[in-house]
């Protein structure tokens, strides 16, 4: 079964939660992924002692180990999933078994806690774990929680991108409004120019104030962006100039 090409959408399946955890490992075959689990000893074959050449009883196991993997990609729950596989996942994916059976939405019981707690996605969780091992992480994250901690920041950054937003629904709605009317009317002039003054279409704009509207739309982003990093050019200015005024202590 071609599980690549597959929908993986709907995280309350077995299969694609496990597909997930494949695919954050670059695995899309699961022959590929009994090799690796395998090779680390981390699932078990029992054979016949009549096999004793070692390129046959590795076929064999990547086989055997094959066919249970791509039992649990067909299935919709881990009902069937055997307690050899549930350790053999969790250790070679670093997962909770939670997760595997649908306890919890996130791959780690810490992760979970801190999406609970605070909101953030998991993937952002994970991108900050990623930023803090890099080399000069600690800096990256320490910039990161002084503008959080800016009160001013936090606010001003919040209504700038809540405005933007604002913006863009609003032209949304009118640009679904503005198609729906153009789609109704066809080549008809005369109807457009009805449906135009009708109650359904009253408050429609026309195609260049939706396009006005779209420019203001990319300029408020635009704008917010250059805010951003015009708080955060203001912070380190100030930082520095603190660092500056410290007396020296060696």
């Amino acid at each position: 079964m071609a599980h690549r090409t597959d929908d993986h959408s709907d995280m309350a399946l077995f299969k694609n939660r496990l597909w997930k955890l494949m695919e954050e490992k670059h695995i899309y075959t699961t022959k590929a992924l009994a090799k690796m689990l395998y090779s680390q000893q981390l699932v078990t074959v029992k054979q016949k002692h009549s096999y004793d050449e070692p390129s046959k009883i590795y076929g064999n196991a990547i086989g055997a180990i094959d066919k249970k993997i791509q039992k649990h990609l067909n299935a919709d729950t881990a009902e069937e999933l055997q307690g050899e596989f549930v350790i053999a996942y969790c250790t070679f994916f670093g997962c909770s078994s939670d997760y595997l059976f649908g306890f919890i939405d996130c791959q780690t019981h810490d992760i979970q806690f801190i999406q609970n707690y605070i909101g953030l996605s998991e993937d952002a969780i994970n991108n900050l774990k990623f930023i803090q091992k890099l080399n000069n992480g600690e800096i990256f994250l320490f910039i990161l929680s002084r503008l959080i901690e800016n009160r001013d920041f936090s606010i001003n950054l919040m209504n700038e991108i809540n405005n933007c937003f604002e913006k863009y629904y609003y032209y949304d709605s009118k640009k679904k409004l503005s198609d729906a009317l153009n789609a109704e009317s066809g080549d008809d002039i005369i109807k457009f120019s009805e449906l135009l003054n009708s109650e359904k279409y009253k408050n429609v704009l026309s195609r260049k104030q939706i396009e006005e509207l779209r420019d203001a739309k990319d300029s408020k982003i635009y704008r917010t962006h250059v805010h951003f990093l015009n708080i955060l050019d203001s912070f380190l200015s100030n930082r520095i100039k603190e660092l500056n005024k410290a007396p020296d202590t060696d």
